[in-house]
């Protein structure tokens, strides 16, 4: 199929892209998703002015107060008020409100950087495999055997050789996710490099550079959106379940994981200490899943009528 006159090799796969994205913004499990990410990500960032306290501040009097209770805080200048403990206190008598918002940005910020850090990485790797094939066989091998290795015991693995931190459970997080990217990027340019007008743009002479950049990384960029959603709720569930284990984010930085591994020894007695960080979890996961389905339908219409 010829190329519309006047248009640059490699236009199609840009528009395509866009496109895409515009029809992603039409689907109704998007727009749910994008909806409640907004909301839980907008909650997180406003912490400060949603009538929350210190996160970490501890208060032996109000320990254990149900849902709704009236607790009483100590200003800095010695005076004391009473405000609502909307989703009561823990075991500590730290605000679950607090903690919750609070924790919402530790957890977010690692699910979100992990799932970029592990894009980039994956589609570096993945576009260098796809297009120069001594590059494939060294690379690929390498993915195989991280893939071989269960992503949780990888990640544990990791925080136990290094000190435990936010850095580190980000790495710890990226280096399982990477292989996936990775594999999908290299089949996408694949495809792509077997392409008409990849051909011809090695045919009048195109660096490699030039060509993977002009030509191939458009078009991965779609799935690759696709797979970073996907990477990004992963995330979030492995920082869970790392802190939950406790070899993840230090207990000082408050994270849902944290939250609920606070809470599990009052579990039986107090259940709102792990079901209430429990279900911010698993909303967010929906709502990055439910992007995710968005893009994936967008981008393959084919595949979603199939």
């Amino acid at each position: 199929m010829s190329m519309p006159a006047g248009l640059p090799i490699g236009t199609t796969s840009v528009t395509a892209s866009r496109g895409a994205l515009a029809r992603a913004l039409r689907r109704p499990e998007a727009l749910v998703g994008g909806v409640l990410l907004l909301l839980i990500a907008g909650a997180a960032v406003l912490a400060p002015w949603l009538g929350t306290v210190d996160p970490v501040a501890i208060d032996p009097i109000a320990r254990n107060l149900p849902p709704g209770a009236i607790m009483t805080v100590t200003r800095p200048d010695g005076s004391t008020i009473e405000r609502l403990a909307l989703f009561g206190t823990d075991g500590l008598g730290r605000d679950l409100w607090s903690r919750v918002l609070y924790g919402g940005r530790a957890s977010l910020a690692i699910g979100i950087s992990a799932a970029l850090l592990s894009g980039v990485c994956g589609a570096v790797i993945g576009l260098l495999a796809g297009y120069w094939r001594w590059f494939d066989w060294i690379a690929m091998r390498v993915m195989d055997g991280l893939m071989a290795i269960p992503g949780i015991l990888l990640a544990i693995g990791l925080v136990s050789v290094w000190r435990a931190g936010v850095i580190t459970v980000v790495i710890a997080i990226m280096v399982p996710e990477m292989p996936r990217v990775a594999r999908l990027v290299r089949s996408v340019a694949l495809r792509i490099r077997a392409e008409p007008y990849v051909e011809a743009a090695e045919a009048v002479g195109s660096s490699s550079a030039r060509i993977i950049w002009r030509h191939v990384t458009p078009g991965v960029l779609g799935p690759l959106a696709v797979q970073c959603a996907f990477a990004c709720a992963t995330a979030i569930l492995i920082e869970a379940a790392l802190s939950f284990l406790g070899v993840g984010v230090p207990l000082e930085t408050p994270t849902w994981g944290n939250v609920m591994s606070e809470g599990r020894q009052w579990f039986r007695l107090y259940p709102q200490t792990i079901l209430i960080p429990g279900v911010f979890v698993a909303v967010t996961v929906l709502a990055v899943n439910l992007v995710g389905d968005g893009l994936r339908d967008a981008f393959d219409p084919v595949g979603r009528a199939r």
